[in-house]
Order: structure tokens, then C-alpha cells, then sequence
């Protein structure tokens, strides 16, 4: 799905439309976002479209499209009026390794390495679980590294002003049940606890817990008993 070459037209043109140098926390919209949509579609005639009370950030036809970085839960009165009418799909950038820059060059600059768990867009699915098995609905990982504007401060050593996406690294998308079964480790038991998700997935007790409360709302997995309070599943797709 990854197409390096129009992320990298999409990256320059918006660089040079805002001349990145002088504009670095000066924008209303932040960088991210901004390239994003032009990955997603160039022409501008198709970007902040006004949708009855709300504005979608692209609507070509009868799609729309929605680039969200947290806080999906803010999303729900948009997709309660969106979803109506048209087809909804929900953009989420996932950072990955990133360089931060500190613009005031009080601190050195660093590179940290990091490869997120894709179980962590269940914090964010969560907030939105009545409308993930509605027909219109689909979702979008865009995984990335970038580079991090900040910025020292008063009352913490440093506050982040913007972040440049540098690179695609993987694109994910979900659009049914069994895009997000394909996500469940193969050497889950037939019957399983979020404790063995947990284990096999090497992701924390409590994101396991938030990731089987979101897929059995999708009826990906099912509770099937439980034992000492605890919920038994299995994969229901």
C-alpha cells in the first residue's frame, strides 16, 4: 500500500508552500496533518469540505476522509452525522523512530528508536467502539518516522512544537472483521485470556485487556466463560 513517491511529492509541496524554517509552530495546521492530506489527495478543492454543522478534512464523492493523531473519542458527533450519508475512513499516524531538534539549540540533538505495538490503536478504538462495525466506517494506520521540533521550557526541560513525517514505514488498513483478527498472534490458544494476549503479543496487561474489550465489541473474538473472574475467548471470525 506504501507509495514513497507521492509521500515524498506530498512532503515537499507542503514544505515549500509553508517554507518549514519560519514556520515551525507558527501554524494553525500542524505538519502532519497537512502532508497527510495531500498524500491522501493533491487537489485541494477536495480538503476542508463543510458537511451540514461540521467540516471533513477530505470528501471526494461520497468519502470522506479523517486524519486523527488522538482523542477519538472527540470524533463521535462527527461520524454520528458523517456515517449517515457517507463512507467514513479514519486516518491514524503512528509515529515510530523520530529525531527530535531542539529549535533553540540550548540541548543536543537525538535520535530515539522506537517500534510501537499496532495493539496501541485500541486506546484510541475504544473511544469510538459503537461506530468500528458500522458498514460505511474503515480505518487507516499510517506508520512513520519524523523528525520533532522542540522547544526549551520554563516549567519542563522541553515542550514538543511540531513533528515532520521523514518516511513511510507501513500502512494498515481495516475495513472488516478479519483485518483485525489477522492481528491476533498465531500462537494464541484455541481458548485464551487477555493474560495469554498479553504474553503473546508482548504488549502490557492493560492494553491487552482494552484490545479484547474492543474486538469482541466487533465480534472478532467471543466470551465463551470465565473463570475467576476472568474472561475466556476465542477467536470468533
Amino acid at each position: 500500500m506504501i507509495d514513497q513517491y507521492r509521500f515524498s511529492r506530498a512532503k515537499d509541496e507542503v514544505i515549500f508552500h509553508y517554507q518549514i524554517k519560519d514556520n515551525i509552530g507558527q501554524l494553525k495546521e500542524k505538519f502532519i496533518h497537512a502532508i497527510l492530506k495531500r498524500y491522501i489527495e493533491f487537489d485541494e478543492k477536495y480538503h476542508e469540505i463543510a458537511i451540514e454543522n461540521y467540516v471533513a478534512d477530505i470528501c471526494i464523492d461520497k468519502q470522506i476522509y479523517e486524519i486523527q493523531t488522538q482523542y477519538f473519542y472527540k470524533l463521535k458527533d462527527k461520524l454520528n452525522c458523517f456515517l449517515q450519508h457517507y463512507r467514513v475512513q479514519i486516518i491514524y499516524p503512528m509515529i515510530c523512530n523520530k529525531n527530535i531538534i531542539y529549535l533553540d539549540g540550548k540541548r543536543k540533538n537525538k535520535r530515539i528508536l522506537n517500534q510501537p505495538s499496532i495493539f496501541w490503536m485500541f486506546q484510541e478504538l475504544y473511544g469510538i467502539k459503537p461506530y468500528l462495525k458500522h458498514p460505511h466506517f474503515s480505518l487507516r494506520i499510517v506508520q512513520m518516522n519524523v523528525e520533532e521540533y522542540r522547544q526549551s521550557s520554563v516549567q519542563y526541560a522541553s515542550v514538543r512544537v511540531d513533528a515532520i513525517p521523514t518516511e513511510l514505514i507501513a500502512e494498515y488498513l481495516f475495513v472488516s472483521k478479519r483485518g483485525y483478527v489477522q492481528l491476533l498472534p498465531k500462537t494464541l490458544p484455541f481458548e485464551f485470556t487477555t493474560y495469554d494476549l498479553a504474553k503473546e503479543a508482548k504488549i502490557p496487561l492493560s492494553l491487552s485487556q482494552m484490545t479484547l474489550n474492543v474486538l469482541n465489541e466487533l465480534e472478532v473474538v467471543k466470551r465463551v466463560s470465565q473463570k475467576n473472574r476472568t474472561y475466556i475467548y476465542q477467536i470468533n471470525v
